[in-house]
């Protein structure tokens, strides 16, 4: 018997990225005392944000941004799982092959540095640029960022999975 006060599901999601002291304002709405929500389980993902328009972020500051949303985060919510999730590839059609190569190359160092961060503090990883990188012809694009219909359910599945996982329950959907 499912019971609605047992699971709730929260989505924060906008064009802020990690340095942008407006983004750390609304986590603290977000996670904070006045929200009146704990959470059990956190699945954060900020990779693409100041790397695929012209607010590319240097990598200090993408990386100390990142790190101290995390460590609010974690003040705010101290008894949640975090997992931290790499970010997707883009395929934007309209940019020269070195443009986008130039914007991959900083996902996928962004998503080193996930990985890296996610080891070194004992937090779960959902790598979702392994799930759909180097699969196109399968997670086709609709804008060169957003995926289509094949691609966002691979994702959500993804999701699913890893915090079932985290919350110690089966997994309902097929990995």
């Amino acid at each position: 018997v499912f019971y609605p006060q047992d699971i709730m599901v929260d989505m924060l999601a906008g064009s802020r990225m990690c340095g942008d002291p407006a983004f750390y304002k609304e986590l603290e709405m977000f996670f904070g005392p006045a929200s009146g929500y704990k959470y059990d389980v956190i699945h954060f993902n900020n990779g693409l944000h100041g790397c695929c328009n012209n607010t590319q972020l240097s990598p200090d500051i993408y990386v100390n941004g990142y790190k101290e949303c995390i460590e609010l985060i974690r003040r705010l919510q101290p008894e949640a799982k975090i997992i931290l999730a790499t970010s997707t590839h883009m395929t934007f059609e309209d940019h020269s092959p070195e443009l986008l190569k130039m914007k991959n190359d900083i996902v996928k160092e962004r998503n080193d540095f996930v990985r890296s961060y996610t080891k070194e503090n004992n937090f779960m990883l959902n790598d979702l640029y392994e799930l759909v990188a180097g699969h196109e012809d399968k997670y086709p694009h609709v804008d060169g960022v957003h995926f289509g219909e094949e691609g966002k359910k691979a994702l959500a599945d993804a999701v699913v999975n890893i915090v079932n996982k985290a919350l110690g329950r089966e997994n309902t959907v097929s990995d």
